[in-house]
């Protein structure tokens, strides 16, 4: 990860360049409404700006008893392959840590060589399948864990 990744804690501030972000990455974006659980009790979310104060890159996630549950992690495609998602996703699990969480899981698709590869990076391991999760394409998810 390069050390000049500046990671913020995501705030009403930035809901709305998230919401664009999700509609570049995602069949079936998050709006802003969505988001701003991320930004409440129970919820949290880390950014990465580009120069224009945009949100470039973040992940999210909620949190329930001692458990996470990350909700999406998204670069815009220009930008990817930069460490940037390695940067959120650090963040979020040492927060999640100083919180006192025990996991954290997520959903990802088993097509989704890179992200697999990511979060295996982190310590995150397949603990299961989600038969059709995913809608446009319809395809099955990976449930992944990391044990804190």
């Amino acid at each position: 990860m390069s050390m000049d990744i500046k990671v913020i804690k995501l705030c009403g501030e930035h809901l709305r360049s998230t919401a664009e972000l999700e509609e570049i990455c995602f069949a079936h974006p998050w709006t802003e409404e969505g988001l701003s659980t991320l930004t409440r009790d129970g919820g949290v979310g880390f950014a990465v700006l580009g120069e224009d104060g945009k949100v470039v890159s973040y992940a999210g996630m909620v949190t329930a008893a001692d458990e996470g549950s990350i909700t999406n992690v998204a670069t815009h495609p220009d930008l990817r392959r930069r460490g940037f998602s390695h940067a959120v996703m650090e963040c979020l699990i040492e927060h999640s840590r100083e919180i006192g969480l025990s996991l954290i899981a997520l959903e990802v698709r088993v097509s989704n060589d890179a992200a697999i590869k990511l979060y295996k990076g982190l310590g995150f391991e397949i603990a299961g399948k989600r038969p059709r999760f995913y809608r446009t394409p319809v395809e099955d998810a990976y449930v992944m864990i990391k044990k804190l």
